[in-house]
């Protein structure tokens, strides 16, 4: 069915064809107010759940309704093969089908409104864009968003890198649209894009439901999305009260990782001081850990944390093994650690008694650094003679 959809979604991003779009004129007037497909054909899934066809004109004129005319019927027969013809054979329900044919109707409604709007214009059918021309802008509405992240999966372009700057964007509301259409998406995106939900509004029945499935899944999350859960689950209310529940998932997560360590602590970097202190980490690794425990209990010092966590997502820390780490990843990220951590060892501001502790901290840190960048220098004389 979404290949269907493809298709026709591509050639009218790229036909000027009056029967093209008179066809799909068709579509999106007959009986317009409803704003659904099924609303447009009676369908015959009580008669055969297994495929959930969509009846022809003849069988609409059996059926007592009002016979369609020629031009209907030409039309309704060629839309029937095509959404017949695309069906799942694997026993999806009524309402699964009906809301897969709803939303693609939606959208296909929507990519005429555009053409039509472009032609009056006097510019091109559709304009240029494609599938693929479907990022978010800083102008966009809520509902203009929301229909470029159901293009997205509908065209199959869709990603979760994608996917996230829509639902992160600020101007982004349709939470329950998407919410309810969440079963188009792969399983995976499913909980990804639940995820991404729970984070903006903190939804209490999102987490109840998907939480298991969160932790299950873990380990699939690429690193952002990993981040967007340690936020959105344990980044609100009483640091001190979300202990126990980072401890329960940590547990749950199976085959937790270094790189699962360092994406908790980017997240979560304003409390490091409260997390676990795993071990087997990689040098730079639990260099990083150390700097962001002992910078978090100093709210002052926050703009210098983010750039910490800045600097170890340039360098792909979560990537590094405690067996093997990249030679000049390894050089890069102490010195400018080390460059960063002078900057607040110099601040006047910090040099009263009421920060004696933090600047004996920082103290030994610098030693671990001056160590550090003497065995990184030695590993490239090595490597580079």
């Amino acid at each position: 069915m979404r290949k269907a959809f493809l298709h026709v979604y591509t050639r009218l991003s790229k036909s000027e064809s009056d029967e093209v779009r008179s066809t799909l004129r068709f579509l999106t007037g007959r009986n317009s107010a409803s704003g659904t497909l099924s609303s447009l054909f009676r369908s015959a899934v009580g008669e055969d759940p297994g495929r959930g066809n969509i009846e022809s004109p003849e069988s609409m004129v059996a059926a007592g309704e009002r016979p369609p005319d020629k031009e209907e019927s030409q039309y309704i027969d060629s839309v029937v093969k095509l959404l017949n013809a695309s069906l799942p054979q694997d026993g999806h329900s009524q309402q699964n089908i009906r809301r897969h044919y709803d939303l693609f109707y939606g959208q296909l409604k929507h990519i005429l409104d555009q053409s039509a709007g472009a032609a009056t214009a006097g510019g091109a059918v559709a304009g240029s864009r494609g599938p693929r021309d479907l990022a978010p802008g800083a102008s966009d509405s809520s509902e203009e968003l929301y229909n470029k992240l159901m293009m997205l999966q509908l065209t199959e372009a869709f990603t979760i890198s994608a996917a996230s700057k829509i639902v992160l964007a600020r101007q982004f509301h349709h939470f329950d649209q998407l919410m309810a259409n969440i079963a188009v998406f792969p399983p995976l995106a499913r909980l990804e894009l639940a995820l991404l939900v729970f984070y903006r509004t903190a939804d209490p029945q999102i987490s109840s439901q998907y939480y298991k499935e969160w932790i299950k899944s873990f380990h699939k999350f690429p690193p952002a999305i990993q981040r967007v859960f340690w936020r959105g689950l344990y980044g609100r209310g009483d640091a001190s009260k979300r202990t126990h529940g980072i401890d329960a998932a940590i547990a749950g997560i199976h085959d937790w990782e270094p790189a699962h360590t360092i994406t908790m602590y980017q997240a979560l970097f304003e409390t490091a001081h409260l997390l676990p202190q795993p071990a087997e980490l990689s040098r730079n690794q639990g260099l990083f850990v150390a700097v962001l425990r002992v910078l978090a209990p100093h709210k002052q010092l926050k703009k210098y944390a983010v750039r910490v966590v800045k600097l170890s997502m340039e360098t792909k820390l979560g990537g590094e093994s405690a067996a093997q780490a990249n030679v000049m990843s390894h050089y890069k990220f102490v010195t400018s650690l080390d460059t960063i951590l002078h900057e607040i060892y110099n601040s006047p501001k910090l040099h009263g008694p009421q920060h004696s502790e933090l600047m004996a901290e920082l103290d030994d840190i610098f030693k671990t650094i001056s160590s550090e960048e003497q065995d990184v220098k030695s590993r490239m004389a090595l490597r580079y003679t």
